[in-house]
């Protein structure tokens, strides 16, 4: 790539929800109404996603006690209901500007399962969108770990600089995966002590300490 976009040598890859925005809640609530469409399983709480080993829609269902076969269609009416619902989560305070002032120095680039549509509209409202190289969303089913190996190939970057920020200890997994340095964060979906089984490389309690991070390696 040409001039490694302008001699930008960090790569920061960041998950989505329970990073950058405050979805808990929101998300218990779509998936629980597409649960309730199926009418088996029982309907989740913010513990099934705050303790749950790895954060994704099929381990959830199994966890709600959705049999494999109907996983799919759970998948599919959660995905319908959260294209018909127009409401968007607010970013986390300070993540706007902590997202700025990584984009002067790092590329971008979020991993996230959400949908790409509604992750370019939370970003196009606080004016963000060209902060973020790129958008890796739900439409790609691989994993996270792939992902990112794709991102470092693609954007001709060295994983001993680049990082994968999540809030779930499958990001933190996914991340050492693909071979880069992971970074936990408390304020998202699941707790430090949750967190901390992983072993993340480092641990941010507040976006500010995100930009010490990132520094620290540069």
């Amino acid at each position: 790539m040409a001039e490694r976009e302008n001699r930008k040598v960090q790569l920061v890859c960041l998950d989505y929800d329970g990073v950058l925005v405050d979805s808990l809640s929101r998300m218990v609530c779509l998936l629980a109404r597409a649960q309730a469409s199926l009418g088996i399983g029982r309907p989740p709480t913010d513990k099934d996603l705050r303790s749950i080993v790895n954060l994704s829609l099929k381990d959830l269902a199994l966890n709600l006690g959705i049999p494999p076969e109907k996983i799919p269609e759970l998948a599919a009416k959660a995905s319908q209901i959260q294209r018909e619902d127009r409401s968007r989560p607010a970013m986390f305070p300070g993540i706007p500007e902590v997202l700025r002032q990584i984009a002067e120095g790092s590329v971008i680039v979020i991993v996230s399962f959400n949908l790409r549509d509604e992750i370019l509209d939370v970003l196009s409202t606080y004016c963000l969108k060209d902060c973020v190289s790129l958008i890796l969303d739900g439409g790609d089913s691989q994993p996270k770990s792939e992902r990112i190996r794709w991102a470092l190939e693609h954007l001709d970057m060295d994983p001993q600089n680049a990082f994968m920020v999540g809030d779930a200890r499958s990001d933190i997994r996914e991340g050492r995966a693909a071979g880069v340095w992971t970074v936990a964060v408390t304020w998202g979906y699941q707790p430090r002590e949750v967190l901390a089984v992983e072993e993340p490389d480092f641990v941010a309690t507040h976006p500010q300490d995100l930009l010490a991070i990132l520094k620290g390696r540069g």
